[in-house]
């Protein structure tokens, strides 16, 4: 009796394992299958098709690898055609002159104004404590610094002189000075 039911418990086990194994191979394949490249078929056009009811794909996300003629001669045909201007380099566009006395009256010269980069930063108040050097408030969007003359703030500007109505501060990428007033 013991064996019997030995045995039926082995084979309900066999038959549940068995059963797994089928499920498990079964959904492996549907995902090879998914995940295999698709191919395309072609079909004649009919009346009235288009390209897009040409071109049928059991995914619709598959790489079409054929080569379209039509789009290749397209491109081979494009010529670049720059301004011969290395965009990699600082220039500044030379002057064209009209003869070898002096610029013709047709050439117009552009005066470039250069602006120096700003300080980023907002001052927007200073603390005194007794005994302690005379700290500000610096705010940069979000972040807000602190620090007295002679630190550095937000890792590149140095505080040069405080006054009660100014900050006086050194880019140290740049070594710009700038004088931010009290907001």
């Amino acid at each position: 009796m013991r064996n019997e039911l030995q045995k039926n418990r082995k084979l309900i086990a066999a038959s549940v394992l068995a059963l797994v194994a089928v499920v498990l191979a079964g959904r492996f394949l549907t995902v090879f299958v998914a995940l295999s490249p698709s191919v395309r078929m072609r079909e004649p056009l009919q009346r009235g098709g288009t390209e897009s009811n040409v071109t049928k794909s059991t995914d619709l996300n598959a790489f079409d690898p054929t080569l379209k003629p039509d789009s290749l001669r397209f491109s081979e045909g494009t010529r670049y055609k720059g301004a011969g201007r290395n965009i990699f380099r600082v220039q500044t566009p030379a002057s064209r002159t009209g003869s070898a006395t002096g610029p013709s009256s047709s050439t117009s010269v552009q005066l470039v104004k250069l602006s120096l980069p700003t300080v980023g930063l907002r001052f927007f108040g200073f603390a005194t404590v007794p005994g302690d050097r005379e700290r500000i408030f610096l705010s940069s969007d979000a972040d807000v610094f602190i620090g007295s003359e002679g630190e550095i703030v937000n890792r590149r500007y140095r505080i040069l002189q405080i006054t009660p109505t100014s900050v006086e501060l050194e880019d140290l990428i740049t070594g710009v000075r700038q004088k931010i007033l009290l907001d």
